[in-house]
């Protein structure tokens, strides 16, 4: 079991102007138990947010980390500027290099509709079925974020897309430019 935390953020002018000069996040994260990888890096749609992907070998990896939260909220501080939000999701196996590795990486949360069953989700939805819960989230790593807006131009996405509203309300959908957590951001 994989546990992944998605940390987004409004972004301080500093970590603005340069993701990779402000502060090595990762060190914030270092010697933590279970720590996986961290990456992170601004959202394309707003460039005054950021986004960090950090995964864990286990809930209560993540569960012991943030019981001890005061080196990281210092260095937070640093990058964060009012909101921020944080969502836990278990990915079981997925491996996540190459979605986090892309040039650009998509971010979509949802949430079965009212009264919807993982059983009416049809197959191209076949792997939400195996983490049992009704939120979740689809990860997706492009080349650059016009081949995704090309990609909806298609009509069996524009269909797709109409079974799924059917079925899933949209929580939340951004695209970033995530760095790695070998030496923090990398553009």
């Amino acid at each position: 079991m994989t546990i992944l935390e998605i940390f987004s953020f409004d972004a301080t002018d500093a970590y603005i102007a340069d993701p990779t000069g402000i502060l090595n996040l990762s060190e914030s994260y270092s010697g933590l138990s279970g720590l996986l990888s961290f990456h992170h890096g601004p959202q394309i749609e707003n460039s005054s947010k950021g986004t960090c992907f950090i995964t864990w070998d286990k809930l209560e990896s993540y569960q012991t980390a943030e019981s001890r939260q005061s080196k990281r909220a210092q260095d937070l501080s640093l990058v964060v500027k009012g909101n921020s939000h944080i969502q836990v999701f278990d990915i079981g196996t997925a491996d996540l290099e190459k979605i986090v590795g892309a040039p650009v990486t998509e971010i979509n949360v949802m949430k079965l509709k009212e009264g919807k069953t993982l059983a009416d989700l049809p197959p191209m939805f076949e792997a939400f079925k195996e983490g049992k819960k009704s939120t979740f989230v689809l990860l997706m790593g492009w080349d650059k974020i016009e081949d995704h807006l090309m990609i909806q131009e298609d009509p069996g996405f524009g269909a797709a897309i109409e079974i799924s509203q059917s079925l899933v309300d949209y929580l939340g959908m951004h695209h970033a430019k995530l760095g790695s957590n070998k030496g923090g951001y990398q553009q």
